[in-house]
C-alpha cells in the first residue's frame, strides 16, 4: 500500500514534543511494524499553524492524493487544527476511498467506522 507522509510543526510545537524529528520517528516505527506500507513521498510544513488551510505542503499533498492509497501522519493535529479543514479532509479521503493512519496511536481511519459514519451523517445532514 502506497502512502504520502505529512508532517507539520508550528513555532510552539518545536518547543514541545511534536517536532519534525519526533513525528518522523513515530512514522518510521509504525512503518517498521507494517512492511506492506510504503511512503512514496513526504510533505511537510514548518512554522505554520494547523489552523491555516493554505499550507504549501498540505495543498500539494491533497492535489496528488489520487496517486496513493492514503496518508500517514503523526496525529490529526498535524494535518489540521480547524474543523472546516478537517471536514474537507475527511470527505475527500472518504470519497476517494483513501485511508488515514495516525502513527502516534496506530489508528487507521477508512471512514467506515460507526463513529465516522455518525459524524459524517451529522455533518451532511
Amino acid at each position: 500500500m502506497k502512502l504520502f507522509s505529512y508532517k507539520r510543526v508550528s513555532h510552539q510545537d518545536q518547543k514541545t514534543r511534536e517536532t519534525i524529528v519526533n513525528q518522523e520517528n513515530a512514522i518510521k516505527r509504525y512503518l517498521e511494524q507494517h512492511p506492506d506500507l510504503e511512503v512514496v513521498e513526504t510533505f511537510k510544513d514548518e512554522a505554520m499553524s494547523g489552523a491555516r488551510a493554505d499550507r504549501p505542503g498540505f495543498l500539494a499533498m491533497l492535489e496528488r492524493i489520487d496517486e496513493v492509497d492514503g496518508i500517514i501522519t503523526y496525529d490529526i493535529s498535524r494535518l489540521t487544527r480547524d474543523l472546516e479543514v478537517w471536514n474537507y479532509i475527511m470527505f475527500t479521503l472518504r470519497n476517494k476511498k483513501k485511508i488515514l493512519i495516525k502513527a502516534k496511536t496506530g489508528e487507521i481511519d477508512n471512514y467506515s467506522s460507526e463513529r465516522t459514519k455518525m459524524l459524517t451523517g451529522f455533518i451532511e445532514g
